[in-house]
C-alpha cells in the first residue's frame, strides 16, 4: 500500500465525487485496514494484518503496541508515536521515503 490512491469512506466503499473516483491521501485508511485485517486474509500479502479484533479482553497493551508497530512496518509505515487508551488508538507516523 502507498500513501496516495483510491480513497474509501468509513464504511469501506470507494468514494465517488462529481468527477469520478476520488484519489487522495490513503495513510489513515491503510492504517485502519491493516489494524482490522487478520494475518493470512490477504492472499497476495499473507503477513499483512494486525487483527485488532483479537485485542478485546486482552490486558497486555505492551504486546499490542509491539504488534501494531511491527504490523504497520511490514507495509512501510514508520510509527513515531502510538497511544492506546479508552477504546482509542492514536498513531502518528507515515510511510518511509
Amino acid at each position: 500500500m502507498k500513501r496516495t490512491g483510491i480513497t474509501i469512506n468509513a464504511y469501506g466503499f470507494i468514494q465517488v465525487g462529481a468527477s469520478g473516483i476520488e484519489i487522495g491521501d490513503t495513510l489513515e485508511q491503510n492504517e485502519m485496514l491493516l489494524l482490522a485485517l487478520q494475518q493470512g486474509e490477504s492472499k497476495e500479502h499473507p503477513l499483512l494484518g494486525i487483527g485488532i479484533s483479537d485485542m478485546v479482553n486482552d490486558d497486555n497493551m505492551l504486546d499490542w503496541q509491539w504488534r501494531i508497530v511491527e504490523g504497520l512496518a511490514i507495509d512501510g509505515i514508520k510509527v513515531k508515536e502510538l497511544a492506546i487508551n479508552n477504546n482509542t488508538i492514536n498513531i502518528t507516523g507515515g510511510y518511509e521515503s
